[in-house]
């Protein structure tokens, strides 16, 4: 949630929410997401003219990043199974969309919708005695738009 002092505004992790929308096996509840990281990824231009002048492009090229989840369902275990299931069976891979939802100062409401997003179980979790499983998602996307 956002916090606000006398020296200015700022986010904390508690303000977002993420929710995954796969085409063929439908919304994914993801219980216990306790992070989320999220970074535009770039192709960066560089041109050294010959009279000294540099030019400089940093060009979008989609979005990457993770969730972390404590693993408290097998919703997540669930859509990877499906998704391995459908292109090692059938030959089909379908990318998913992600929603993430942005609770603002004052109450108002941030939208962006990651298009195009190819998952990976990037880390299943460890399972052992007295601890929570930890999972960790990974996604790249094609882009990232706000509504």
């Amino acid at each position: 949630m956002p916090i606000s002092n006398t020296n200015g505004i700022f986010s904390t992790g508690r303000d977002i929410s993420i929710v995954l929308q796969h085409p063929v096996f439908g919304q994914v509840q993801l219980n216990n997401i306790t992070g989320f990281e999220a970074k535009q990824d770039t192709v960066k231009l560089k041109s050294n003219r010959l009279d000294g002048v540099k030019m400089l492009a940093d060009l979008p090229d989609g979005w990457s990043g993770s969730l972390m989840v404590d693993r408290g369902s097998p919703a997540l275990d669930t859509l990877m199974a499906q998704m391995e299931a459908a292109w090692i069976d059938q030959g089909s891979y379908n990318c998913a969309t992600m929603y993430q939802y942005v609770t603002e100062v004052g109450g108002s409401q941030s939208v962006f919708i990651y298009d195009n997003v190819a998952l990976s179980l990037d880390d299943a979790g460890n399972y052992q005695p007295d601890a929570i499983v930890k999972q960790k998602l990974g996604f790249t996307a094609n882009r990232r738009r706000q509504v």
